[in-house]
């Protein structure tokens, strides 16, 4: 019997290298494997001969699986059948999903892997599940987590090493002594790392050891990982006397909490976050110096501009054009005139010429249009270069300002509550369990507050055993008649106290209201209101906010219209949440405690029209943060981000029926995304409009050709009037490198979207991309991602997350009326999940209004009802028109966050934008851009700046 170090040391075939302590402590740990007929799987096989020497030492074998994810490894053959491999990254689904059709369990895992601490941690999650009973699961490399090229360091608290440490304290559970769940215990690390942590499986970490830099956790079942009863032998107690009598017993942990073991998160996480907070406040503060100092200057411009207009022989020239000012025109508008022609390099001079020009040939009329567009040249500018930049308000600024309640407020929503014919009564659910009896007090305070009357509040209290919870239950029962209150004899959990909330309704709406949080006071006013401006109403939500420790209003949460595409993403709607009782009253899912609310919203959207979901654009909830709440901590609830997937599951089966479309988790707590099965018979037409710039075109085609996973596409190269030898000999060694490459000459004066129109009539696909030239493929499944969406029934158009080169973010949707025109929001923002920023997360996918047509995909069907690109646009704008078009016919755009890109933004073109696009953007974007706020937007957002700020008094439409 062959030790292992010298089955390495003889072998001929392919190349392994372990470290030489690793051979001699395998034969010790593996052993009892040894002549078992057991399957093993290897992670990271480099040149693959560890696989063939497995082979030799487990004799009896009978499936050895490797997986690696360097795409060379494809080269690797064996003659031996047991084994396997497995091309990938193993954190993955899909390479997960085929590894385990391979062999559903292991008896030894081994990972050799990447050595960074994300990836060790996320495959230990993945395959730690499929070890079995009594098996061995061998983490090798960890001194890569010392190293900070690894993720890892001496304290770091995200590191591979310290998340096997804390595995010594799971093994050791049941002496905790405190009533808190294993998983919750490195929440932070799951959470830092986007990854879901079973509780379960925890329980099954029997042992943990390390041995220089190999960690080996063997796996039991949890009645193998207790102490079990306490054995005595002999009956002699001659040193220390009383233990006879504990024969047989079984250990007992006290149960008493103390500092350092309730401590919310580990202090090394804590610290971790907190260096976070600072180095973010810093570059806040840093970049908000390098903001006044840039308004400053071009504040100091602008008035110099104007001393030299006022002085210079052109302002009498241009006396026609302030003749308009008696014509009922601002002064401001000829002023933008003349600025933005001196900024696009004409002179004061050349802006009069071209002012006389306008006017001469068109009249007044003219001259107005030409203000309009300049006008639009101004507010699309870039905000820094802005004389007229509005300061942003913060958050509490905004609520003194625009959302404090006054006398005056107050009776006018009285007198328009007169005015409405239904006045419904609304029934007030809220279930209750060992409520903190003050914010619980400040919850029903909140409702009898409220300014509308016809309200009942409907309250299940779920056998509460702190007796003030019920006595002040019954007090507000007495004091009020029009609040209910139902004892509850046994706990049954939130969604069973919900339910029999509901039992006891008798209103003909149901709003939701957590036992800690607090309503506006004009909030069921206007729910009311929504009712009787929208009759056909079934589903009402509002915009929030969160209290903090200190009861203070932070954290607003503006959000869009509704959006099915980011309620797939995430609970957007979360609070203030009423829904119409229709024939039979709704009933919370006892199964998805925790989302239960997500669940009922999304059951109720189901079965209504989009235009049946009315979003109120007011602050109405406020949400209380505190340790147990997933305000505060999303952690905490970890068992809700499970049921928050099945809610979400249960809501794409009823809208994509027979569809292959899959709800999965996301990268962060209880966000989720979609998985499309794009069939390989899907075919993708990429059309990419270009005029030389060879060395951009080559990496965006090599970037498709190397990356993309789904392989049946071709790349329609337009060539627009290319003049360079270079270029051509390009053409025609990519069309001879690849056969999906085909080039169309398309030599027409520049139009973008004539472009692609001819693009399309050469294409053979079944979904269209356009695609620019100054791009790249940063997400491999980027075709299926934008695919699978542009091929579901309500989708128009799909835009991918583009991001600079530096990272930073260069479109996540297009907001229409931004700026003027349209814009994107969280331009040059980081590319990172955001909270509390105001408004939905830039990596999170959503509806929008419109897309940028750098990177935009559409079916050929919806191409064809669209009728194509808007050929009336030269440059810019029939991007942004399509997308408003499918709007305008019932179709969601999406924004899919999943599917990534970089983007050089236009190195081969001018800025220049002709006047023709302004005055058709003025006609096709209406009325969005200035009538009616971009529905997937906000109205209490500013449109002044690419960031998400408050800056003033909300929009009314």
């Amino acid at each position: 019997m062959n030790p292992l170090e010298e089955l390495y040391s003889t072998h001929q075939g392919k190349l392994s290298d372990k470290w030489q302590i690793y051979l001699r402590e395998y034969d010790r740990l593996f052993g009892e494997f040894r002549f078992q007929d057991i399957n093993l799987l290897e992670i990271g096989v480099q040149n693959g001969g560890s696989l063939e020497i497995w082979g030799q030492y487990f004799a009896s074998a009978k499936k050895i699986v490797g997986c690696d994810i360097n795409e060379a490894c494809r080269a690797l053959n064996y003659d031996d059948p047991r084994i396997s491999l497995v091309i990938g990254d193993a954190t993955e689904e899909n390479i997960y999903q085929e590894i385990t059709n391979i062999s559903d369990a292991f008896d030894v895992i081994v990972d050799d892997g990447s050595h960074t601490s994300g990836d060790i941690i996320k495959t230990f999650f993945r395959y730690f599940s499929r070890l079995k009973e009594g098996g061995i699961y061998v983490v090798e490399d960890l001194h890569c987590s010392y190293w900070s090229d690894f993720e890892g360091g001496l304290y770091h608290p995200f590191s591979s090493i310290s998340f096997f440490k804390r595995l010594v304290d799971i093994a050791n559970y049941e002496h905790w002594g405190v009533d808190r769940k294993r998983n919750g215990y490195v929440a932070g690390i799951a959470d830092h790392y986007g990854i879901r942590v079973d509780e379960e499986i925890l329980s099954h970490v029997h042992s943990v050891e390390f041995i220089n830099s190999i960690c080996v956790v063997r796996k039991r079942s949890y009645s193998d990982n207790q102490l079990g009863n306490r054995i005595c032998a002999g009956d002699l107690e001659l040193v220390v006397p009383g233990h006879t009598t504990l024969a047989g017993k079984p250990h007992t942990a006290p149960q008493q909490a103390h500092f350092w073991s309730t401590l919310e998160r580990a202090p090394d996480e804590v610290y971790e976050y907190n260096l976070y907070r600072i180095d973010t406040l810093t570059r806040d503060l840093d970049e908000a110096k390098e903001l006044h100092a840039q308004q400053t200057s071009a504040i100091a411009a602008r008035d110099a501009m104007i001393q030299e207009m006022l002085s210079s022989t052109s302002w009498r020239i241009t006396r026609p054009l302030r003749w308009l000012k008696r014509r009922r025109l601002l002064a401001g508008r000829l002023m933008s005139l003349s600025c933005s022609m001196f900024r696009n390099r004409m002179g004061l001079l050349g802006a009069a010429r071209r002012a006389n020009v306008v006017y001469r040939q068109g009249g007044l009329r003219a001259v107005r249009t030409a203000l309009a567009r300049l006008e639009g040249e101004i507010n699309a500018a870039p905000r820094l270069a802005s004389p007229n930049m509005i300061a942003p308000l913060s958050y509490s600024e905004w609520v003194k300002e625009y959302d404090t309640p006054n006398d005056r407020s107050r009776e006018e929503i009285r007198k328009e509550l007169e005015q409405f014919t239904n006045l419904p009564k609304i029934s007030i659910v809220m279930p209750t369990y060992n409520s903190n009896v003050k914010w619980l007090g400040e919850a029903i305070e909140s409702v009898r507050k409220q300014i509308y009357g016809n309200w009942e509040l409907c309250i299940a209290d779920d056998a509460s055993v702190d007796p003030s919870v019920r006595s002040l239950l019954l007090q507000y029962a007495e004091k009020d008649d029009r609040i209910k209150v139902v004892l509850r004899p046994e706990n049954g959990h939130i969604s069973v106290a919900s339910n029999t909330a509901i039992d006891i309704a008798t209103g003909c709406w149901i709003a939701l209201l957590d036992h800690d949080d607090v309503l506006a006071e004009h909030a069921m006013s206007s729910i009311v209101q929504a009712i009787n401006t929208y009759p056909d109403a079934g589903l009402i939500y509002s915009d929030e906010d969160k209290l903090d420790e200190k009861g203070m209003r932070c954290e607003p949460f503006f959000k869009p219209d509704w959006s099915p595409h980011l309620a797939c993403s995430q609970a957007y709607m979360g609070h203030l949440v009423a829904f119409k009782i229709g024939d039979a009253k709704p009933k919370f899912s006892v199964d998805l405690n925790g989302s239960q609310d997500y669940d009922m919203w999304l059951s109720v959207a189901s079965g209504l029209r989009s235009e049946q979901i009315i979003h109120i654009n007011k602050i109405l909830y406020h949400w209380r943060k505190h340790p147990e709440s997933t305000a505060a901590v999303p952690a905490s609830k970890s068992y809700a981000d499970d049921a928050g997937l099945q809610a979400v599951s249960s809501f794409v089966q009823k809208r994509y029926p027979g569809r292959k479309v899959q709800a999965a988790k996301n990268d962060w707590g209880f966000t989720y995304k979609l998985d499309h099965a794009v069939g390989d018979d899907t075919k993708f037409s990429i059309i990419i409009p270009t005029k030389d710039k060879t060395d951009l075109l080559s990496q965006c085609v090599d970037s498709i050709l190397s990356k993309t996973t789904h392989k049946n596409y071709e790349i329609i190269v337009l060539n627009n009037n290319s003049e360079e030898d270079e270029t051509f000999q390009y053409f025609k060694e990519i069309q001879q490198r690849d056969r999906r490459v085909l080039v169309v000459d398309a030599n027409i004066e520049f139009n973008w979207s004539r472009l692609n129109n001819i693009g399309v009539q050469n294409a053979s696909g079944d979904v269209f991309v356009l695609l620019n030239n100054d791009t790249a493929v940063i997400s491999p499944d980027w075709l299926q991602r934008l695919g699978g969406y542009a091929l579901l029934p309500d989708v128009g158009v799909v835009g991918a997350l583009l991001q600079f080169e530096d990272g930073t973010i260069q479109h996540s949707g297009v907001v229409v009326g931004m700026g003027g025109w349209a814009d994107h929001v969280y331009r040059a923002a980081r590319a990172e999940h955001t909270a509390g920023t105001g408004f939905v997360s830039p990596m999170l996918t959503r509806n929008v209004l419109a897309v940028t047509g750098a990177c935009m995909a559409i079916s050929r069907e919806r191409y064809e009802v669209l009728s194509g690109f808007d050929e009336e646009f030269i440059i810019c704008g029939s991007d942004v028109a399509i997308c408003i078009a499918a709007h305008k016919m019932g179709f969601f755009n999406v924004l899919c966050a999943e599917a990534r890109l970089y983007h050089y933004e236009s190195k081969t073109r001018s800025s220049f934008v002709p006047e023709v696009d302004f005055l058709q953007s003025a006609a096709k974007y209406a009325p969005y851009r200035v009538d009616v706020t971009d529905p997937f937007f906000n109205r209490n957002l500013s449109l002044s700046s690419t960031e998400v700020r408050l800056e003033g008094q909300p929009r009314v439409s």
